[in-house]
């Protein structure tokens, strides 16, 4: 069977990331203990909890967590089709540890996740020689079922490194990934998509105090929701405070807050606030979402609950169900760390709270969280009347699948004023969203996806002073915005937000999509081409001006591409930056009846950037009536209608160029057809590889292999190969036709300065 694109592709995006959820901060001090203390020469040093995983290749032990990298090599895959890594769990720690493999899906799986079984065997020293040896492993199911069950079969104890031993204690275990022999036709050119495979690690009893191993025993909590109220949960009548001692007691909040008996034992919710008085591990297990309702506050007092995990196909989903009152008007939520959560759920699906109806959350933050939803989904809540102030939500992924609906925020997905007849204002200020990937079919962003003021008072939803930092939001229908999406009613005040290293992007993987991105390209828009996109019968848009974007090919080839225009993507580039990288482009066409041709960029005059690099042309055709080029045809930085001067940087590094002809009537060559066309523009050409290519120009002082004409501007041309080259090309100079640098021009080849 040949290669499928799509399916290595899918396979080789399953990066597999070291994440390591522990119930302290790993490579930090454990929870209970905090630092070093030195004191009259006697030193006392707090434990250490840290856990590495290595993969075996070439007989040598290689750190994932030292060099992430994709591990598993999917090429090739079809029916009876194995893959085998040996991965070793390695304690680097002081602390022994308990720990489980897994596998985590970043977003819905694809089919082939029902045809590829997953076989583990632990101990192994060395690569099976024969596929049939996997045979006799432990067989755990189907991909799918491997990602949604979490099974047990892949865990093991790690004591810590004994003081005389040389090497760090160890376990090893051997993941196969086989595809079904009776997997048909329908399995081709399918998609699997992306998990990434987890180690959690926990302290294990095995350290002793003066007394015994058991001083940790209360750290691991086993899943198990007490029937009864422990007495580390104190219901104080007269102060009206619910005291949250230790895990148990917190897990069993959601009996309390429920229990019809709560009014005849407790009296009225309402007068109550709940206080939680220590760190919470909830160990990764299975977590039923606590319908927090009706009480005064939930205050977390600076203390952090880690390792949540909620997985669910219903709604509201997260740490709290909902956070609701119909009595009081508000119920607050403050000051409460959530470091770990893995939160997957159908509508309303956020790290803290599914739903807030009602609540009022203040000083939350948000760490080390994955949150997948159909609709509704929010770093902090995915929808509700709530509100969200001076909390941070980060290193935390925000995903509504491919399939799913809408309405994914780095805060929330879906907030509203609830029709009433308010006249007061409903604030989401001061919150930081920080390493944050939110992806949507249609409608995200980095703070709150959608708001709807549609109270029937004068009141509005009012987005302030909030900040982001590293932000990814894409949506496939170039829906995504920075900080809100979609305003309803228009009713919503976006004010005094800033956003810094953010990006806002459309996820195009069909021939449809990347004629729609075109169609509705807002300024500052990135592509990101996740699919080898076969463009025949299709055209686009290409931009005539002022409309910056960025194109990530991510590799992918875009092929039977033609226009007529002056480009396939920007005709004029107006006052603005344009990007493309690791793009392919193949048996594509540009028939230009203009002075302007060019694959990419057809007149660059008056951009202030266009920077191409790791971009591939393959057998394309580009005529046109003077300047003509692979990939910009003409550049200046000049802009006198807008009175200028514009300072343009065009840099094309490390792209090529094999088959197909380009023909223009002035200036012509593989990279620029004429460079330097003001003198504030700097054009540079670096690493550049030409096959086989028809160069024709006006004449041979017109033509060159890599720019056409050098002219008034820098113009800087470094390591040029090239080879079957053929047509009017200058041989004199080769790799540039001419220089024309009148008082201000300059040529640099190689190193060295052209002298006119």
């Amino acid at each position: 069977m040949s290669n499928s694109k799509a399916t290595r592709r899918a396979l080789l995006t399953s990066i597999l990331a070291l994440i390591m959820c522990v119930s302290m901060l790993i490579g930090t001090t454990a929870a209970w203990f905090t630092d070093t203390v030195t004191s009259s020469g006697n030193k006392v040093i707090s434990g250490t909890l840290k856990v590495d995983l290595e993969v075996l290749e070439d007989n040598d032990w290689i750190s994932i967590k030292d060099n992430p990298q994709a591990i598993f090599d999917y090429d090739n895959w079809e029916p009876g089709y194995v893959q085998v890594k040996i991965l070793r769990v390695v304690n680097k720690g002081s602390l022994a540890f308990k720990w489980q493999a897994s596998l985590v899906a970043n977003a819905a799986l694809g089919s082939l996740a029902d045809v590829i079984d997953v076989y583990v065997k632990e101990d192994v020293t060395a690569y099976p020689t024969e596929r049939t040896e996997i045979n006799s492993w432990n067989k755990v199911g189907t991909l799918r079922d491997f990602v949604n069950t979490i099974p047990v079969a892949t865990n093991g104890e790690i004591l810590a490194k004994d003081k005389n031993a040389t090497e760090y204690p160890s376990e090893v275990l051997a993941i196969a990934f086989k595809m079904q022999e009776t997997a048909g036709n329908e399995y081709q050119d399918q998609t699997l998509g992306e998990f990434d495979i987890q180690i959690l690690a926990t302290q294990l009893m095995a350290e002793k105090d003066s007394f015994d191993e058991k001083y940790d025993a209360e750290a691991a909590w086993d899943g198990t929701y007490p029937t009864t109220k422990p007495d580390t949960l104190v219901v104080d009548t007269v102060n009206h405070i619910i005291s949250i001692n230790d895990t148990a007691a917190f897990a069993y909040l959601n009996t309390l807050v429920n229990d019809p008996d709560f009014y005849t034992n407790y009296g009225s919710k309402w007068k109550y606030s709940i206080e939680l008085n220590t760190d919470v591990d909830l160990m990764n297990k299975a977590w039923t979402p606590i319908l927090l309702s009706n009480f005064v506050a939930f205050d977390g007092k600076g203390h952090t609950i880690s390792n949540v995990y909620v997985s669910t196909t219903e709604d509201d989903a997260g740490l709290f169900q909902n956070i609701a009152c119909n009595d009081i008007g508000v119920t607050y939520v403050r000051n409460l760390n959530i470091d770990g959560a893995y939160i997957i759920g159908d509508q309303s699906v956020g790290a803290l709270a599914g739903s807030s109806s009602q609540g009022v959350i203040e000083n939350v933050t948000i760490n080390n969280a994955t949150v997948i939803g159909n609709k509704y989904v929010g770093g902090i809540f995915g929808s509700g009347n709530g509100s969200a102030n001076g909390c941070t939500v980060k290193n935390t992924t925000v995903t509504i699948p491919e399939g799913g609906l809408k309405e994914a925020g780095g805060l929330i997905g879906y907030v509203s004023n609830d029709g009433n007849p308010t006249t007061e204002n409903k604030i989401i200020a001061n919150n930081t969203v920080e390493n944050v990937v939110i992806t949507a079919p249609t409608i995200a962003s980095g703070l709150v996806s959608q708001p709807n003021s549609s109270n029937t008072g004068t009141g509005v939803i009012v987005i302030e002073n909030n900040t982001l930092k590293n932000v990814k939001i894409t949506t496939a229908d170039n829906s995504a915005d920075l900080y809100v999406s979609n305003n309803v009613t228009g009713r919503t005040i976006v004010r005094n937000n800033t956003a810094v290293d953010c990006e806002v992007g459309t996820v195009i993987a069909t021939a449809d999509a990347l004629v729609n991105a075109f169609a509705n390209l807002k300024a500052g828009a990135v592509l990101f081409i996740t699919d080898d996109i076969d463009m025949t019968g299709k055209t686009i848009a290409p931009v005539t001006g002022n409309k910056a974007f960025t194109m990530y090919g991510n590799g992918h080839t875009i092929s039977n591409l033609n226009t007529t225009e002056r480009a396939l993507f920007v005709a004029h580039s107006g006052s603005s930056a344009y990007v493309f990288k690791d793009v392919v482009l193949e048996n594509c066409s540009v028939n230009s009846a203009s002075n302007y041709g060019a694959l990419f960029v057809g007149d660059g005059d008056t951009s202030d950037e266009i920077t191409i690099v790791n971009c591939h042309v393959k057998n394309c055709t580009v005529n046109s009536a003077k300047y003509a080029a692979a990939f910009v045809g003409y550049t200046a930085g000049y802009d006198v209608q807008n009175n200028g001067p514009v300072y343009s940087d065009v840099t094309i590094k490390d792209c090529s160029v094999t088959g197909g002809s380009i023909t223009g009537g002035g200036s012509t060559a593989a990279a620029i057809g004429h460079a330097g066309g003001n003198v504030d523009t700097t054009s540079i050409v670096e690493n550049l590889t030409v096959t086989n290519v028809a160069i024709n120009g006006e004449d041979a002082a017109h033509t060159g292999i890599a720019v056409g004409t050098a002219n008034v501007g820098k113009t800087i041309i470094t390591n040029v190969t090239h080879s079957g080259v053929t047509g009017n090309y200058n041989t004199a100079t080769v790799v540039y036709g001419r220089f024309v640098p009148g008082t201000t021009g300059s040529l640099t080849v190689d190193g060295a300065t052209v002298n006119p």
